[in-house]
């Protein structure tokens, strides 16, 4: 491994070496034909393959040149006929150029009059562009009102209080719809506008909000004791282990596992069983069950693993042998083919397990079921091969009635597809998953089945 990232590294380095001369060259072609602007355009991606590409770094100190210049006879001409937004506007063209070619190793000459010019006509176009910005706002056309911020922003981000108000034509709409979906009972939806908010910014209360909509939102759910209905007398402690733990992985903010004990001593002192919440149906609230919404009641349908008895069968077959000979009549050199007869061992093995179970999630307010589903996993490992004492590239399968002499009944299988078929087996598995472990893992994928549905139930 360590071997490999360097050749890989390497061979990288050479593939963007060859693709930085390709594009210098392009550069170079279209420069001669006059068109400096495509040819600047090639020289800086062949700096991006490769910044030590010198022809690249000359080609576009020259092109590049020539393309901000016309950026700043843009400006210039804007600037002396008083078009302040024009003159800006081409201003951060040529900025935003002399800086991104600036980025690759290649320094361009940015005269400071022009900086100076800009100093002038900048107030007025911030002004006015603030002007407009704020009355985008103030009609509630955020969209076009984030844009102009943006560009005042990009210009001078202290200007005025233009950081608070971008802010507020970017998010006001999200919060708007947080609040709107919250009062329509949709938390889940409000949550996830509220967190596209606050991955940015902090935004008047909107995390505040956010708690509130996890508070009503959250499904908190008890897990009651597994029922067992299969012939393994663990199954039930074990399966149930495994989906409150895959459970309690999942990054659902408005899942809650409640702990096994608190729900066991939760439905003693209100002294309620499932039936009785089918039966009584609006009976209690959640309150008596703090908080509890929903009741998850499994049972384990099967859970059983096994393995066969070793198989062992001895087998006849035959060793191939080629040896070279010189034909006396014509004197060429032919291949002689024997055959002997051989015997070796043919093993099989196999390990199984399953594992079923039903699920049910039920309402604590009305003993609604809310979701439910019967989930299976069945897994198989097997191993099958064949030992062979001699070289197993020359096995030939066969049969053969008596090892000293011939018989009609003698078969020897050498066609392609019967010898492939047993240098498989020569290469076959010689290990075996216990049942134990197929146990394990029928348990594990049937169990985050379960807390993928579950997880999936969203009572809005």
């Amino acid at each position: 491994m360590y071997r490999t990232l360097p050749l890989l590294l390497i061979l990288l380095m050479l593939f963007s070496g060859c693709a930085s001369k390709r594009l210098a060259k392009k550069g170079l072609e279209h420069q001669k034909a006059g068109f400096y602007s495509d040819a600047a355009g090639y020289f800086y991606q062949a700096l991006l393959k490769n910044d030590d590409n010198l022809d690249a770094k000359i080609g576009l100190k020259n092109t590049g040149q020539q393309v901000l210049n016309d950026h700043l006879v843009a400006f210039d001409k804007a600037f002396r006929n008083q078009e302040s937004d024009i003159a800006v506007y081409n201003y951060m063209k040529a900025r935003n150029y002399f800086n991104k070619v600036e980025q690759v190793g290649v320094k361009l000459d940015f005269p400071e009059k022009y900086v100076a010019y800009f100093e002038e006509v900048k107030h007025d176009h911030l002004q006015s562009s603030y002007q407009k910005g704020y009355k985008l706002l103030m009609e509630e056309r955020f969209t076009e009102a984030e844009e102009i911020f943006n560009e005042i922003y990009d210009i001078d981000k202290d200007y005025k209080n233009v950081q608070q108000l971008l802010r507020e034509a970017r998010y006001e709409t999200l919060y708007r719809n947080a609040q709107s979906a919250m009062n329509d009972g949709k938390y889940r939806k409000a949550y996830d506008l509220l967190e596209e908010i606050l991955i940015d910014v902090a935004y008047k209360n909107a995390e505040s909000l956010k708690e509130q909509c996890l508070e009503k939102g959250q499904v908190t759910i008890a897990l009651l004791a597994f029922e067992n209905s299969s012939g393994n007398p663990r199954a039930a402690t074990i399966v149930r282990s495994k989906l409150e733990s895959k459970l309690n992985r999942m990054t659902n903010p408005f899942l809650r596992i409640v702990d096994r004990s608190l729900t066991e001593e939760i439905m003693d002192e209100q002294e309620i069983n499932m039936a009785g919440i089918a039966r009584n149906s609006g009976s209690f609230d959640a309150e008596q069950l703090d908080g509890i919404k929903a009741f998850l009641q499994s049972t384990v349908l099967q859970h059983d693993a096994y393995e066969t008895p070793l198989s062992h069968e001895q087998k006849r077959g035959y060793l191939k042998k080629e040896s070279k000979f010189r034909d006396k009549e014509t004197g060429k050199t032919k291949t002689r083919v024997t055959y002997d007869k051989v015997t070796y061992e043919e093993y099989s093995k196999k390990s199984s397990a399953s594992c079923q179970f039903s699920f049910k999630l039920v309402s604590a307010e009305n003993g609604q079921i809310l979701a439910s589903d019967v989930l299976r996993a069945s897994l198989e490992d097997e191993m099958h091969y064949v030992d062979f004492e001699g070289d197993t590239k020359n096995l030939v399968p066969g049969y053969w009635k008596y090892k000293r002499r011939d018989t009609r009944s003698d078969v020897i299988k050498d066609n392609y597809s019967d010898v492939r078929k047993l240098q498989r087996l020569a290469e076959g598995k010689r290990s075996l998953k216990s049942p134990d472990v197929l146990s394990e893992e029928a348990v594990e994928r049937v169990a985050l089945d379960a807390a993928r549905k579950i997880n999936a139930y969203n009572p809005e």
